[in-house]
């Protein structure tokens, strides 16, 4: 079983000095070794560029039919059989077919689709009850795996990363294919993107992923009545 690794440095920069700007909720699952700093500067212009990314463009053909033909033993027309590298392997099932699928089956009902094939990877967007997201298949390794959203894709087809940002908090999703590392970075509060990029150091395959997010706090008496919205600036990299 693959050991799991999690290192992270914490940097504070001069904008978290008053007491609302050092109060920062994240949660981190990691599956592999990543740096995650706070730090004053976004990225050193002279160590690292800005590489060309493949973002995801959707098809409106009938890509399961084709998949099903080429993994049959994967999907079988009702049920995709999810299998990762972290989790126990389940069936994601189309609802309007659940009759037709075997009541033993640990299985979750929802909608999925096929909505484009990149090389060896074939990306589906799925949702259920209160869940959607997407799922990237990789033909190399015979497994799932998961992202918030419409994952972004390094040129190099070396690294896929997804973000969202809703209510709830923002979310970053990373996933390097040279080692098969996983990061699922969370924060919870009210943010805005400012900025967010990947980056890579100078002739080398290593990536960093920088952010610019402007955290937004609302200032209430003991009465709840609102006193004033304070502004954090949370410059992060992660590599």
């Amino acid at each position: 079983m693959k050991k799991i690794f999690i290192f992270i440095s914490v940097l504070l920069s001069t904008v978290f000095y008053t007491q609302k700007c050092t109060d920062l909720q994240q949660s981190i699952n990691s599956n592999g070794h990543f740096n995650i700093s706070f730090t004053e500067k976004l990225f050193d212009s002279f160590s690292e560029t800005i590489p060309e990314v493949i973002n995801i463009e959707e098809n409106s053909q009938d890509n399961l039919k084709l998949f099903q033909n080429e993994f049959p033993e994967i999907y079988d027309g009702k049920c995709l059989k999810i299998k990762t590298k972290r989790y126990t392997e389940y069936f994601f099932c189309d609802k309007d077919q659940r009759d037709q699928v075997p009541k033993d089956r640990n299985n979750t009902l929802g909608k999925f689709k096929l909505i484009s094939i990149i090389d060896n990877f074939y990306f589906f967007k799925y949702s259920g009850f209160e869940i959607s997201g997407y799922l990237m298949y990789n033909a190399k390794d015979h497994s799932f795996y998961s992202f918030v959203s419409k994952p972004i894709i390094s040129q190099d087809k070396k690294i896929l990363y997804s973000y969202n940002n809703d209510y709830y908090g923002f979310e970053l999703n990373i996933l390097t294919l040279d080692n098969y590392s996983e990061l699922t970075y969370h924060l919870n509060g009210d943010f805005d993107i400012k900025d967010l990029k990947l980056t890579q150091l100078k002739n080398t395959d290593r990536y960093s992923i920088i952010m610019n997010l402007i955290q937004k706090f609302i200032n209430r008496d003991q009465d709840n009545n609102i006193t004033g919205t304070q502004y954090c600036d949370r410059k992060i990299k992660i590599n």
